[in-house]
């Protein structure tokens, strides 16, 4: 039942025109309604010719079953909408988990899907960086800045904190 829960939160991830409120620098955008809770937070990085970046979570919520889907956006990846790839999961420089499947929903947009994301949540919340490491090699990485996020996650706990 969390499965069809995730798909609409993942599509909602990538085309919410929901009501957002801006918490830190970050678009929140409750539908605890529909028990989904998203952030994202959009962003030009003049250290890397001003690529256009994005960070979205958002969070699905079924009873007491909660799933996490993250999606990465960044102006220079060139992917194939379908296409997967196989990612660590870095926050400010620690593995958090190894070898994510990550999905190309967009030429530069990837999707990934965590279960059980209390523990990652709590790094997530202090961390001011996460990174993609793919194929475990330290010279193909995306770093993505996460300035205030836990901020921003508070505000979602709000929003989970509605959903019936």
């Amino acid at each position: 039942m969390l499965r069809h829960l995730i798909a609409g939160a993942a599509l909602l991830a990538l085309t919410t025109t929901a009501r957002a409120d801006m918490v830190a620098g970050w678009d929140v955008t409750p539908k605890p309604d529909d028990g989904i809770c998203s952030v994202q937070y959009n962003y030009i990085d003049k250290d890397d010719g001003n690529a256009r970046n994005a960070v979205n979570f958002t969070f699905a919520k079924k009873g007491k079953e909660l799933a996490l889907i993250m999606v990465f956006g960044y102006g220079k990846w060139e992917w194939t909408k379908g296409e997967t790839a196989k990612a660590d999961l870095l926050v400010d420089d620690t593995v958090e988990q190894r070898a994510v499947k990550w999905e190309a929903t967009d030429k530069t947009v990837l999707l990934g899907t965590f279960t059980d994301p209390e523990g990652l949540l709590k790094s997530i919340g202090s961390g001011s960086d996460i990174g993609l490491r793919f194929d475990g090699d330290k010279d193909n990485e995306a770093w993505f800045k996460t300035p205030n996020v836990g901020q921003a996650l508070g505000a979602v706990q709000i929003c989970l904190n509605q959903v019936k």
